[in-house]
């Protein structure tokens, strides 16, 4: 894909956002984990999510990562709460190794209704996307590590002594309802990690801030582009947004 058809794409998405129902096993699973969200496993991390642009001081979301593991792989789970209503908003589901390498993740959008999903065979990937009536696939073939938002603080962990030293790595952050990934780059900076987007890619997407607790290697504050959306006159519109950490447990 062309630098500049990824450009359009991404600014589209921004523009194109549609709302449906969930399918009904989609919703079942929202509605269950809305109950009795440690089906998810242990409670790793909460964080409150603020949005920059209300004059609201209080979170406007809460995401919790839960972690299980099944069949020596680990199932992180990221359940976001809209605080507005007390329901689930987004859900992301990543099967990964405890290295962080990406196996499978799936997105159920309850914003949108849409129902997402990728797998990575190697350097392939198969994206698979429904809403309503609108069934979609596409396949990838990827020359950097994939990341994902249940893997992406764990692989900055894994690497943090090459960003320490001042190297920059290259990844592909994988946009799921886009069935696509667009690359991007890591450097450590000032203190914080950034994820800068590479080429046009930057004049679409904000450069994303991590700030990490050093000793522990652990996520304090995110700032960028989240899962879920605000809701602005009625219509849903793109989230760049402040995340504050609480840790319940190690994290993995």
């Amino acid at each position: 894909m062309s630098k500049a058809i990824i450009l359009c794409a991404l600014l589209l998405q921004a523009c194109a956002i549609t709302r449906v129902p969930l399918p009904s096993t989609s919703a079942e699973r929202v509605a269950k984990l809305e109950q009795a969200p440690d089906e998810a496993g242990e409670l790793i991390y909460e964080g409150q999510v603020f949005d920059p642009e209300s004059s609201a001081s209080s979170p406007a979301f809460r995401y919790e990562r839960r972690v299980i593991k099944r069949n020596g792989l680990l199932e992180s789970t990221h359940i976001t709460t809209d605080l507005s209503t007390q329901k689930v908003a987004v859900i992301q589901s990543a099967v990964h190794t405890p290295s962080y390498e990406l196996r499978t993740l799936e997105q159920l959008n309850a914003q949108t209704g849409a129902v997402s999903r990728v797998t990575v065979t190697g350097r392939s990937l198969h994206y698979v996307f429904h809403q309503g009536d609108t069934a979609k696939e596409a396949d990838e073939l990827v020359d950097a590590p994939i990341v994902v938002g249940p893997t992406l603080f764990g692989f900055i962990a894994q690497h943090w002594a090459e960003l320490e030293a001042g190297k920059s790595l290259p990844v592909l952050f994988v946009v799921i309802e886009g069935l696509t990934s667009y690359p991007f780059t890591l450097r450590k900076a000032e203190g914080e990690v950034l994820m800068e987007g590479s080429g046009l890619v930057a004049l679409a997407v904000k450069p994303q801030h991590f700030l990490f607790d050093p000793a522990q290697k652990r996520i304090t504050r995110y700032t960028g582009r989240a899962p879920q959306r605000r809701v602005v006159d009625g219509a849903l519109s793109d989230l760049d947004a402040r995340v504050e950490y609480t840790h319940h447990a190690t994290y993995r």
